[in-house]
């Protein structure tokens, strides 16, 4: 901050008068003292502006470090208080209902909340980190232009079994749809939900995973009614049930195997499969966009990056997070900066006429139905 008033002029004509004594224009003694000229002041440098706080932040549980919330409040003076939240209605509702200043959440739920005017437009003065995110991810049809918001992390579905029980190598989710009538209810677990074992299925027939032709869907659902007297059950964390050795097929996320069961063989589907994209949005309502706009840009640093990289096993937006992790993490294909990126991996993003039809199909396949 600069110095107003006589103080600035009297402190600046001193920094004339000492920059005219060091280039020998003053004699010794002339600054006053008589013992030859004074040192001028030490200026310490200036950190970023001090924000005040609390800031609130609502997450996805394990996404983000708590060290990054500590960081922060080093460097900028404002606390930051992680809220989790499980996305979908619940999500909109606590956004809704104020005393959130940011959000990370997935991409389908950002657009939500775009769209019912609960995000604020993402001021890219602010986020001058938002150069660094890479390009696959940028501009996506959830929301053109970020005009909302900057991803931070992103992944792919997929699915693992047991390479010691399953004796075929299945590539595709047609191959892994094929497989549940020989292992039938020998461990055989899907993601439940409206949306990803819906997609799983219309890419197994050569679908665009975010179709609402009635005919896609109608084939999809066929394909699901088929499989599931093969299932055993739904979960929205298979990979924590194959260190037990109870599963021996299962849908999942990649990261989420990564982290719970690095021994199966995981595979990120042939011809298509769901991916999606993490992304940090400040909410319309926040009391201090500033600062949320402050912890979104902190978010894209790559220390935050590498910590909720290694916390989460979910890979990073920023490719400078990279050297900041383990080689086995950077390396790994379930975990790498890219992994679900182009191959026809596609994020969700569903009409409401889509979700009503899933829907539909969900509410025939779901337990106890």
């Amino acid at each position: 901050m600069g110095l107003v008033g006589s103080n600035a002029a009297a402190s600046f004509t001193r920094r004339r008068l000492l920059a005219a004594a060091g280039l020998g224009l003053l004699a010794p003694g002339c600054l006053g003292g008589g013992e030859g000229p004074t040192t001028a002041p030490r200026i310490r440098p200036q950190g970023p502006p001090r924000l005040t706080g609390p800031i609130r932040a609502a997450v996805p549980p394990g996404s983000v470090d708590a060290a990054d919330a500590a960081d922060f409040t080093q460097l900028r003076g404002a606390a930051v208080d992680l809220v989790t939240h499980a996305g979908g209605p619940s999500l909109s509702r606590l956004v809704a209902s104020g005393g959130i200043d940011a959000v990370l959440a997935r991409q389908d739920d950002i657009a939500a909340l775009a769209a019912q005017g609960l995000l604020a437009p993402l001021d890219d003065a602010l986020v001058p980190n938002l150069d660094n995110v890479l390009p696959a991810l940028l501009d996506q049809p959830y929301d053109p232009g970020n005009r909302h918001s900057a991803p931070a992390r992103h992944g792919a579905f997929g699915f693992a079994y047991r390479a010691d029980t399953v004796t075929e190598e299945p590539a595709s989710w047609e191959e892994f749809f094929a497989l549940l009538p020989r292992y039938s209810r020998t461990g055989i677990v899907l993601l439940p939900g409206r949306v990803e074992p819906i997609a799983a299925a219309l890419a197994a027939n050569g679908a665009d995973i975010n179709s609402d032709d009635p005919d896609d869907l109608t084939a999809a659902r066929n394909l699901l009614v088929k499989a599931r007297p093969h299932v055993n059950g739904f979960s929205t964390n298979p990979a924590a049930a194959f260190v037990s050795e109870a599963l021996v097929l299962a849908m999942g996320a990649g990261s989420a195997f990564a982290r719970q069961a690095p021994a199966a063989a995981f595979v990120f589907p042939d011809g298509g499969a769901e991916s999606w994209i993490d992304a940090w949005a400040v909410t319309a309502s926040s009391p201090r966009p500033e600062a949320g706009h402050a912890f979104v840009n902190h978010q894209l640093s790559p220390a935050s990056q590498a910590r909720d990289w290694q916390l989460s096993r979910t890979p990073a937006a920023v490719q400078a997070a990279a050297p900041l992790v383990p080689r086995r993490l950077r390396a790994d294909p379930r975990t790498r900066v890219g992994a679900g990126l182009g191959g026809g991996f596609t994020p969700a993003l569903l009409s409401p006429a889509g979700l009503a039809q899933r829907t539909q199909i969900w509410a025939e396949i779901r337990p106890g139905a």
